[in-house]
């Protein structure tokens, strides 16, 4: 405690000094004096967190912004500099400083330390701040872009490009990195252009007059005029150039390509247009036969945000002719290259307007597909062509006699392919065949994919019944099917689109029953009790008995014990329950271990501070983050005003949980 006694020494005068010049009040010096000791309290503790050093901080941070405002109120910013001004930023620093010595391997904190001290302008600190940081963390990419930033802002691109490089040289493989490196390096250009432009305006006026009198240029003009030529190599994108092929060296891969793409198409230059031909011939060289690499290749000059019209004809044409050859060329993987180009091509026909584009997307698609031999034909392809048949179907009603009579021969190709059985369902139920049934048993007997399409296939003919016990017997067929089936992830998947429609079908009186059933005779997993459990509790008329019955099989799937306790003791609280909620609490803490105790305290915090109406999943996400919080005192009017004279709603432990919101005016709390 002698330390925390030192801290308030120390803050005394200040204090003192912010209460002679009215911008605050004794009560409120006693109440900040209570609050930063707390927070001194808490930093001495044997094992600090990380979180008691950011509230702290953010509370200094909300004294400081109050300070500010009322500075301005009370016109005091014109009386000259006192200790006053900058007293709590240097507390903020102080407790940052304390922070990083304490974590000195947390990477996040380093970087809000370092942009804390960016935003107060504390030149000669980030600078410190940054070598130390990068002293530590040598491999921390934000780490190294941010020391760069700083260095550009003070002015030395020679030093930004000192640590850019040795950053480089230490993670050559960084994307980031390299892609900050050139920003940088274009950026300076353009800078130095900007002011060639201005000297030179000035260097002619100069020359002007001495001709005009008849006087010789003088000699340092001449040097400077000379400088100003050698400068036209730099000014041409020499060294843009030069890391440019650094990079395409150091990190040959697609990732740092899409980057550098995006950066100058994004970036205002002159030198555009070359130094992305420049990048485009790198691409080529280097991934010749990479289909993703082949694609960007055939894109390179279509913005990613392309709007329709006639400029943009030629280029779409150029890019799908690029694209049909590397699907024909045997030196390109087929079957990736032509899921590549059944993707653009159907993105695209819904991307445009016009018809004649349309069909011309359609019809390169047929063409490509009657002249690829067998063997580079692939399921995507098909399925593709199928899905834009049915679009235009739908759009000139033809018949789709043809689509179904194409679905099956493209099915006897591919008897696996999960998209063409798909489509081929969907053809099938617009042309109302009537032997849906069995080709629906043979879709989910054949088929293999993704368990998104394997859940549509599955679940297709469920609702092509007619009345709902015809539904519950398909339901259950399919869902005893599904527990044999090579996705594992299937059955769970079914099961719950099942429990979706008992809810929907089943009233509440029948509904204990039928979900008892359902959970002894298949293999309910944590994600299946969860879902009923927010449909129960969500429901019109919740039963207590359901809620309980699914609670008590929940906590029964080993690591699922705290959130099952969570969720049902949040409900029970909710409904009135609160000796029933802490039994729950009490039973679930008697079997956990001293870890799981604490996150189980955490989280019942979190959800006991959370608005009713949010999800425990949303409280569970925050939790993760280090959440900072307004100090008790500080309290947020809309009208701007101080909020003095005003009392305090809530506890101190309550108050401190609010999270800042820096988008508002903030205001002291005068009441102790």
């Amino acid at each position: 405690m002698e330390f925390v006694v030192t801290r308030q020494e120390a803050m005394a005068g200040e204090l003192k000094e912010l209460m002679l010049k009215g911008l605050l009040t004794e009560a409120e010096v006693k109440q900040i004096v209570t609050r930063r000791t707390a927070f001194e309290s808490a930093l001495i503790r044997l094992e600090p967190k990380k979180g008691d050093y950011l509230r702290y901080i953010e509370y200094l941070m909300a004294l400081e912004a109050l300070r500010r405002k009322r500075m301005k109120r009370l016109d005091l910013s014109g009386k000259g500099p006192s200790k006053a001004d900058y007293c709590l930023v240097e507390a903020q620093f102080n407790v940052f400083e304390r922070a990083v010595r304490r974590f000195k391997d947390d990477i996040s904190l380093w970087v809000q330390f370092i942009e804390h001290a960016r935003r107060e302008k504390a030149v000669v600190l980030t600078g410190k701040l940054t070598a130390r940081a990068l002293q530590l963390h040598p491999n921390s990419i934000p780490l190294y872009i941010l020391s760069a930033k700083h260095q550009m802002e003070a002015q030395t691109p020679g030093s930004a490009r000192m640590i850019f490089q040795r950053g480089l040289r230490l993670n050559p493989q960084s994307v980031e990195l390299w892609t900050e490196y050139l920003k940088m390096e274009l950026a300076y250009i353009e800078t130095l252009r900007k002011e060639l432009r201005r000297t030179r305006d000035l260097r002619k006026q100069v020359v002007k007059r001495a001709k005009k009198k008849g006087e010789d240029v003088p000699a340092e003009l001449r040097e400077v005029i000379k400088e100003d030529e050698g400068l036209k190599e730099v000014m041409d994108g020499a060294i843009v150039r030069e890391v440019l092929r650094s990079a395409v060296e150091a990190c040959p891969h697609l990732p740092l390509f899409t980057a550098l793409r995006r950066l100058l198409f994004n970036h205002p230059t002159p030198l555009r247009e070359s130094l992305l031909s420049e990048l485009q011939a790198w691409l080529n060289k280097r991934l010749p036969h990479n289909p993703q690499a082949i694609k960007l290749s055939a894109l390179w000059w279509i913005d990613d945000n392309w709007v329709e019209g006639s400029d943009l004809v030629d280029l779409l044409h150029s890019a799908n002719s690029k694209m049909m050859a590397a699907v024909k060329s045997e030196d390109v993987a087929s079957a990736e290259m032509g899921g590549l180009y059944a993707q653009w091509i159907s993105q695209s026909v819904r991307r445009v307007n016009s018809v004649p584009l349309k069909e011309y997307f359609t019809r390169s698609l047929r063409t490509l597909i009657a002249n690829l031999p067998r063997s580079r034909i692939c399921s995507k392809l098909l399925a593709t062509d199928l899905q834009l048949c049915r679009l235009r179907q739908t759009q000139d009603g033809a018949t789709t006699a043809k689509l179904v009579a194409r679905a099956r021969k493209y099915i006897d190709l591919f008897p696996s392919s999960s998209e063409i059985w798909i489509s081929y369902l969907e053809a099938v139920k617009s042309a109302e065949i009537a032997e849906w049934e069995a080709l629906w048993s043979e879709a989910r007997e054949k088929a293999r994919g993704n368990v998104d399409e394997l859940c549509r296939i599955w679940l297709w003919g469920t609702p092509m019944y007619d009345d709902v016990q015809a539904q519950d017997k398909a339901y259950e067929s399919i869902l005893k099917a599904s527990i044999q089936h090579p996705c594992k992830e299937l059955h769970p998947h079914v099961l719950l689109q099942y429990i979706d429609h008992i809810y929907e079908t089943v009233p509440s009186t029948s509904r204990q029953n039928r979900l008892q059933t359902l959970f002894s005779k298949y293999l309910p997993s944590d994600a299946c009790y969860r879902f009923c459990f927010s449909k129960e509790t969500h429901a019109d008329s919740p039963s207590r008995a359901i809620i309980t019955l699914l609670y008590e099989r929940w906590r029964q799937i080993d690591g699922e014990e705290i959130e099952a306790a969570l969720r049902y003791g949040a409900w029970l609280l909710r409904n009135g329950d609160g000796r029933g909620a802490k039994q729950v609490l009490d039973r679930t803490r008697a079997i956990l271990d001293d870890e799981g105790r604490a996150v189980l305290d955490e989280n019942w915090v979190a959800m006991m501070d959370a608005p009713d109406d949010e999800d425990l999943d949303e409280v569970e996400k925050k939790g993760e983050e280090d959440v900072v919080h307004v100090p008790p005192e500080l309290d947020v009017g809309e009208d701007g005003s101080d909020g003095e004279g005003s009392s305090a709603s809530e506890s101190e432990d309550e108050e401190s949980e609010k999270p800042v919101d820096t988008s508002e005016f903030i205001s002291l709390n005068c009441e102790m």
